[in-house]
């Protein structure tokens, strides 16, 4: 059976199923969205996205044992490796830590398989080959980019790069201390230079010489605390933690990092139960800000996941649990055929220019994003481990349920709705003036007021993301199409 007649068979057969019960468990979310992934047909190529996205698969997979998902995860990344180890889109002369991170699907796949299929063992070696010719800083970590960003360390590099390294390390060279030091001293970097000890939260990321135009004069940090990247970090920590020495130092402090992370990140959490984009908590709410689903993902895995290996106690489970509930009912779009999408997700973050305020929260969203629906993958699975385990699903309050069809909660459907309408002003370009597509705006404000069902969320995070649009077009090419549409919408 081809893998596009699997996904539509898996999805009849699911919703079937489930339209019989009139409504979905928590717990069916993950291998609901991860089947909805397969039938939307993603590209699987070597980058981080489908790294991520397919290692969401691989883990609802597992814990529901679900073998036609296992294969499609499998297949997937054995079809990026030839027999000889080469890895398709791999280019072990360019020094950037996202491509590492199919590194971990592949010694995933290597130790599924009974650690015997060569391919997988030459490919990994030559991910961390590369780490051993990587530029670093004065003080040791590794660039994020080079030549790109010379000197600079992103918490996202940690989550992309040394979570291969430490799985690595753990499969091949586990007595070697001096392996571990290292991979010990990229986060002792980054807390060094990132962490706001106020809030116990990190910046994005930091500059060793300080020559960046973000960078803090005395530390070389940037100055937002931008949430997908804390995400990726406190994951990385909490994988790390998996499979680090705990008879080595490193264990400790690396552990003490994670627990003074969940505190930090907890005491910022939303009353919705989600996290806002810029995370610095005199932010919350500003105008332009909004609350984040990628990052929420994160955070929730993280959370469910550290209570679940002993890493956290259990005074952190409301703290996911109430998060995964709003994924449910904020993030998720019903379709009408059956399946899931993901919304909610910022493209990207990037220290490339100003880091400003504006920068950030200008950035557009992604409609079915696998940075944010692998993470939520992520969480479904460590939330139907935490259902399993007799000690922690007492302390879990089950997210609310959903009938099959149901229309998205309104933050949903206007994810959806900026989606199409970003899409209808790349369409058609007319020239208009700077001054119109202003008033414009200013016209969108004013009806915003009256639409907003939260006004912290809806009503600021429309306007963000119609200010992105404006931002990202070129100034002498306006949309006329588009600003008819904007005006369709917001009357009708």
């Amino acid at each position: 059976m081809r893998f596009s007649d699997l996904s539509l068979a898996v999805l009849s057969c699911a919703s079937t199923t489930l339209a019989a019960r009139n409504q979905t468990k928590p717990s069916a979310y993950g291998q609901w969205m991860a089947t909805s992934f397969l039938s939307k047909n993603q590209v699987i190529r070597h980058t981080y996205v489908p790294a991520v996205t397919l290692e969401g698969i691989q883990r609802v997979a597992t814990v529901n044992n679900n073998e036609d998902l296992l294969e499609y995860a499998r297949s997937s990344v054995s079809s990026l490796v030839s027999a000889n180890g080469t890895v398709t889109g791999y280019n072990d002369t360019y020094y950037t830590l996202d491509d590492i991170r199919m590194g971990n699907n592949i010694l995933h796949w290597w130790a599924a398989g009974g650690r015997n299929e060569t391919k997988y063992e030459i490919a990994a070696h030559r991910y961390r080959d590369q780490l051993n010719r990587w530029p670093r800083t004065p003080e040791g970590g590794f660039w994020h980019r080079a030549p790109t960003y010379a000197n600079q360390m992103w918490l996202d590099g940690i989550y992309m790069a040394d979570t291969f390294y430490a799985t690595y390390t753990s499969y091949f060279d586990a007595d070697n201390v001096t392996a571990w030091q290292d991979i010990e001293l990229q986060f002792d970097l980054i807390e060094e230079h990132t962490r706001n000890h106020s809030t116990n939260l990190l910046y994005h990321g930091y500059d060793e010489t300080k020559k960046a135009v973000w960078a803090d004069p005395e530390t070389g940090a940037s100055p937002y605390v931008w949430d997908r990247a804390v995400g990726w970090y406190f994951v990385a920590l909490v994988e790390v933690l998996q499979v680090y020495p705990q008879s080595l130092p490193g264990y400790a402090k690396l552990a003490s990092y994670f627990s003074t992370l969940a505190e930090g990140i907890k005491n910022v959490q939303d009353v919705s139960g989600g996290w806002w984009l810029l995370m610095d908590p005199e932010l919350a709410g500003k105008e332009g800000n909004y609350i984040e689903s990628s990052a929420t993902a994160l955070f929730t895995y993280a959370f469910f996941k550290g209570v679940r290996t002993g890493l956290l106690e259990k005074e952190y489970l409301p703290v996911a649990n109430k998060a995964f509930g709003l994924m449910l009912d904020d993030f998720i779009i019903y379709e009408k055929n059956g399946t899931l999408s993901w919304n909610g997700t910022v493209e990207v973050g990037s220290l490339k220019g100003d880091a400003s305020y504006e920068y950030y929260t200008t950035v557009p969203l992604s409609l079915n994003d696998g940075k944010g629906a692998g993470p939520f993958m992520y969480a479904a699975s460590e939330y139907n481990l935490a259902l399993k385990n007799e000690t922690t699903v007492a302390h879990l309050d089950h997210a609310p349920e959903k009938k099959i069809g149901q229309p998205a909660s309104e933050t949903a459907k206007l994810h959806a709705e900026i989606a199409e309408l970003k899409a209808a002003l790349k369409a058609e370009r007319e020239s208009k003036t700077y001054k119109r597509l202003q008033d414009q705006i200013h016209a969108l404000r004013e009806e915003i007021k009256d639409m907003r069902e939260d006004k912290n969320f809806i009503g600021d995070h429309l306007a963000s993301s119609v200010l992105s649009i404006m931002v990202q077009l070129d100034f002498q090419r306006r949309i006329d199409k588009g600003l008819v549409v904007l005006a369709e919408h917001l009357n009708a």
